[in-house]
C-alpha cells in the first residue's frame, strides 16, 4: 500500500540544519516516518558532508543524489517524482517540526477541492515568518509580501484557516496526482517564485490554496537557499505567465474585513514641540485589542492632544480605510515630544519590548506583576488584583463610540473565533437547539467554519466597530466568548446597540452589565442564551455602560490619567534638576 504522504526535503549543504530537521521529524513522527509517511531526501549537489551523512538514512528514506545543483525547483521535482505518497509535502531543511502538523497537512491536501495547503511558519524568536502570501498595494505599485510578517506568532488572525492565492513552498502539501499533472515546479525560476507560480497554476484548474494557521513549525528563513521573491529574472518569468501583479484587496476584504493597502507609516521622530503623548499598540490589527488601541488614540485625538502613535506589526493586511484608520495613519507620522508619555494598549500576554509609562491591560495572564509599569486596567477587578500585588493600577474601561439602539428581532448572533476551532465547535453545538434563529459571525472567513455550521447563516468578518454595532442591533442576543477580544468590546457595543450579550465571566462586561449572563464557557452557554432571550438587558445596564464607557465619561477619565502621569513626571524632573544643581554647587 502506498504511503499516505511523502515528505520531500531538498538539501544543499548546511548539514547541521538538515540534521536538526531530521531529528525533529523523527521525534514527532516516530515509527510513522519511513512507513505511513515516506521520507524523500534530495542532495542537491552539496559540497559538505551532506552526501555521506544522508547515506545513514537509506533504511528509512529514499535518497536522491543530484549533480550539479538543480536549485530549489529542480531539487523538489527530483524528489517529488521519486515519491510514492498520495500527498507530497515539500519541506525546507532549515525547519523544525512540531507534533501533528504533517498528518493534518496531508489530510487537508487530500480534500478534492484543495490544490495546495500551507501553514504558519515562525522565526526562532517566535514571530511570524509566513502567515500566507499576498499582493499588497503601496505608493510604488503592487508588491508581494508574507502576511503578518514579524508579528507575534500567536496573533489570532494568523492562527486561523483561510483561502489565499498562494503560500510559501518552505512547507506546503499538494496531491501527487496534481504535481504530476502540472509537471512539478517550473525550473526556469532560480530560488524564488516557483512555489507561487505552482499555486496559481493549481488555482487555474479551479483548485483552492489553503493556509492552515492552526498548524505551525519553526523556519530559519533563507538559511540554506537565499530564496528571493523580488529577483528581476524570476519576476519577469512570473509576469510573462500570469500577467502584471494585481492586489488582493477583494480577497482580504472577504477574508479579514481588511485591505491590501498597508496603513503603516514611518514615525516622525522626536522634537521639543512634538506630541505630549504617544499611543503604542496593534493599531493595524483586526482583533479586539487592536480596536481598543485605535479607540484610545481617537479619544486622545478628540481631546485635542494631537497624539503620536507607534503601530506594532506590519499592517499587512490592514483594516479597511475609514476615518478612524486615517487618524491612525496621521498619528504615526507625528513627531513625539522629548518628555511625551508612552502608553501601550495591550490586551493580554507578554509585553513587547520598550519602556512604557503606562500600559492599558485587559488581563494580567502571562505577566509578572513585578515587571509592570503603571496599569490602566480594563476592569475594576483587574485593577484591584494588581493593586493588591503592589502595582500602581487604576481603572480605564473600554472607550466606546456613539451607538444607536437597534430594533432587534433577528434572534441570536454568535461570534465564531476562527483561531479557536474547538471553541467554535462547542458554541455551534450549544446553540443547536436554541429557541430562536441563529446566525454566526466569523472573525476570519474560514472554510472550516463554513463546514462546521452546515447550512446556517454565516456572515463575513466585520472589523469596523460602528458597522458591527449596526449589525448587532438587529439581533436579540449576542454570544461572544472570543479570547481575542480581551477588553470585551463586542459585548459592550452589543449591549448599547440593543442586543442582550452573553459573554465570558470575569471582565468589564460582567462588571457593567451584571453577572446574570456571564458564563464560564460553552458548557453553560445554552442556559445563558435561554435566559437572555427571556430577560433582555435592562435600560439601567445600558446606562451603566454609557456612564463608564461612553465618549464623555471615557474622555474625562483619560484626561485624569494623563494629567496625573504628566504632573508626576514634571515633579520628578524638577526634583532631579534640583539634585543636579545641588551637586554642582557642592562640587
Amino acid at each position: 500500500m502506498a504511503p499516505i504522504a511523502s515528505i520531500v526535503m531538498p538539501c544543499y549543504g548546511h548539514w547541521q540544519l538538515t540534521e536538526r530537521c531530521l531529528a525533529s521529524l523523527d521525534d514527532v513522527l516516530g515509527p510513522t516516518l519511513g512507513n505511513e509517511i515516506e521520507l524523500v531526501l534530495v542532495d542537491n549537489g552539496s559540497t559538505d558532508e551532506t552526501p555521506e551523512r544522508l547515506e545513514a538514512w537509506r533504511e528509512r528514506a529514499t535518497v536522491v543524489s543530484l549533480m550539479p545543483n538543480r536549485h530549489f525547483a529542480g531539487g523538489c521535482n527530483a524528489g517529488g517524482f521519486a515519491a510514492t505518497g498520495d500527498v507530497l509535502i515539500f519541506l525546507n531543511n532549515d525547519t523544525v517540526a512540531r507534533p501533528g502538523v504533517f498528518e493534518a497537512l496531508a489530510e487537508e491536501a487530500s480534500d478534492p477541492t484543495v490544490g495546495v495547503a500551507g501553514i504558519r511558519l515562525l522565526y526562532p524568536d517566535g514571530t511570524i515568518q509566513h502567515g500566507g502570501f499576498g499582493w499588497i498595494r503601496s505608493h510604488s505599485g503592487v508588491t508581494t509580501a508574507h502576511l503578518f510578517h514579524h508579528e507575534a506568532g500567536d496573533i489570532p488572525e494568523a492562527s486561523a484557516t483561510y483561502d489565499l492565492r498562494a503560500v510559501t513552498g518552505a512547507c506546503f502539501a499538494t496531491p501527487r496526482e496534481l504535481f504530476v499533472r502540472l509537471g512539478g515546479f517550473d525550473e526556469r525560476y532560480h530560488e524564488g517564485w516557483e512555489d507561487v507560480d505552482y499555486c496559481l497554476r493549481a488555482r487555474e484548474l479551479g483548485l483552492r490554496v489553503v493556509y492552515r494557521g492552526d498548524l505551525a513549525i519553526l523556519h530559519d528563513e533563507g538559511k540554506t537557499t537565499g530564496r528571493d521573491y523580488r529577483g528581476d529574472g524570476n519576476e519577469r518569468i512570473f509576469v510573462a505567465r500570469h500577467g502584471e501583479h494585481r492586489d488582493d484587496d477583494d480577497l482580504f476584504r472577504a477574508t479579514f474585513g481588511g485591505s491590501a493597502q498597508s496603513l503603516l507609516s514611518a514615525p516622525g521622530g522626536t522634537a521639543a514641540d512634538g506630541s505630549p503623548v504617544r499611543i503604542v499598540g496593534r493599531l493595524l490589527g483586526f482583533s479586539g485589542d487592536a480596536t481598543e488601541a485605535r479607540m484610545v488614540l481617537n479619544l486622545a485625538e478628540a481631546m485635542q492632544l494631537v497624539p503620536a502613535a507607534r503601530a506594532l506589526g506590519t499592517g499587512i493586511p490592514s483594516p479597511l480605510l475609514t476615518p478612524e484608520s486615517e487618524q491612525v495613519v496621521a498619528a504615526q507620522q507625528r513627531w513625539t515630544g522629548h518628555f511625551a508619555l508612552e502608553v501601550l494598549v495591550h490586551g493580554r500576554g507578554p509585553l513587547p519590548e520598550g519602556a512604557f509609562d503606562a500600559v492599558h491591560l485587559a488581563s494580567r495572564d502571562g505577566l509578572d506583576a513585578a515587571t509592570l509599569p503603571t496599569v490602566w486596567a480594563g476592569s475594576r477587578a483587574l485593577a484591584e488584583e494588581l493593586t493588591a500585588e503592589g502595582v500602581e493600577a487604576e481603572v480605564l474601561y473600554p472607550p466606546l463610540p456613539e451607538i444607536e439602539r437597534g430594533t432587534g428581532g433577528g434572534g441570536i448572533l454568535a461570534v465564531l473565533p476562527a483561531h479557536d476551532l474547538e471553541l467554535c465547535a462547542r458554541i455551534v453545538a450549544a446553540l443547536d437547539d436554541a429557541d430562536a434563529d441563529v446566525t454566526f459571525l466569523q472573525t476570519v472567513a474560514s472554510p472550516h467554519l463554513a463546514r462546521l455550521v452546515g447550512g446556517l447563516p454565516l456572515l463575513p468578518p466585520c472589523v469596523d466597530e460602528l458597522s458591527f454595532a449596526a449589525l448587532a442591533g438587529g439581533y436579540d442576543v449576542l454570544v461572544s466568548l472570543d479570547s481575542a477580544d480581551p477588553f470585551e468590546r463586542r459585548p459592550l457595543v452589543a449591549g448599547l446597540a440593543g442586543a442582550t450579550p452573553v459573554f465570558a465571566r470575569g471582565g468589564a462586561a460582567e462588571e457593567l452589565l451584571g453577572s446574570g449572563l456571564a458564563v464560564t464557557g460553552p458548557d453553560d452557554l445554552r442556559t445563558a442564551v435561554a435566559r437572555a432571550l427571556a430577560e433582555p438587558t435592562e435600560d439601567d445596564a445600558r446606562e451603566a455602560v454609557l456612564a463608564a464607557c461612553g465618549a464623555p465619561a471615557a474622555a474625562q477619565r483619560l484626561a485624569e490619567l494623563f494629567a496625573r502621569k504628566i504632573l508626576r513626571r514634571a515633579s520628578r524632573l524638577v526634583a532631579e534638576d534640583a539634585q543636579a544643581a545641588a551637586a554642582r554647587i557642592a562640587a
